[in-house]
């Protein structure tokens, strides 16, 4: 296997990121011929913070409208290892993304961010990092049903946005906020996503009527199998790693 990247993803992408908060990276890699042959994913992990991605499951979770995915289109911190295999493959995908893609997947990528930031108030407790957290998706996801499911770097590292200017005081209790009000943040957000659901779902379905996107993503699945073959299993069987 190889090594094409390594992105940082977490609260440094979105501006919530506080003394506390950790560096975390996904490394993206590249199937060789054994992978291949063996039908194997990629698996390789550098410790506690830095966890492997074969790019082939990273494909997969993108087209899906993955937010775990998503977010590494817009990282702040992108290392090419290898080439610009990985610069030139998120550019495609933000400009799929850019052109209301989320729309299409909207059913998935709502859900899931549902999921991830509920669980991480069960999992944590109700802390101004959960709650920041949990806001400012659900503000995020609410805009971009508003706006057309044109997802873009302002939007993502809310640039500009009044809903990323009232998380960070969450998070940083700037609003002197306390345990009571935290929980009251906390169940507006809950039955925030529900609320939003069949909302957001109906804006989605008008947006996408008329429109395509099987050509787009079979160009997006061509780039993957591109990679793969040039990048990975030609140079390997050839020696040049």
């Amino acid at each position: 296997m190889i090594e094409l990247a390594k992105v940082l993803y977490g609260s440094q992408n979105y501006g919530l990121d506080g003394e506390d908060s950790d560096r975390d990276y996904k490394l993206v890699l590249c199937p060789g011929f054994e992978e291949l042959y063996e039908g194997k994913m990629c698996k390789k992990n550098e410790g506690e913070h830095v966890v492997g991605v074969d790019i082939r499951r990273l494909h997969g979770l993108l087209v899906n409208g993955n937010p775990n995915a998503v977010e590494l289109l817009y990282s702040v911190d992108v290392e090419l290892i290898d080439g610009d295999w990985v610069g030139i493959y998120f550019d495609c995908w933000r400009r799929v993304y850019e052109g209301g893609y989320l729309a299409a997947v909207w059913r998935t990528f709502y859900a899931a961010l549902k999921g991830l930031v509920l669980n991480g108030i069960d999992r944590n407790g109700v802390t101004p990092k959960t709650v920041a957290r949990a806001f400012y998706f659900l503000e995020m996801a609410k805009y971009l049903a508003k706006n057309g499911f044109v997802m873009n770097e302002g939007v993502y590292r809310g640039d500009e946005v009044k809903f990323h200017r009232l998380a960070r005081n969450i998070r940083f209790g700037k609003t002197g906020l306390n345990e009571r009000v935290l929980n009251g943040i906390a169940e507006d957000v809950k039955r925030g996503f529900e609320e939003w659901k069949a909302e957001g779902q109906n804006r989605a379905d008008a947006a996408c009527e008329g429109h395509d996107w099987t050509k787009v993503i079979e160009g997006m699945d061509g780039m993957v199998r591109m990679i793969v073959r040039e990048r990975g299993v030609l140079c390997e069987r050839v020696g040049v790693v």
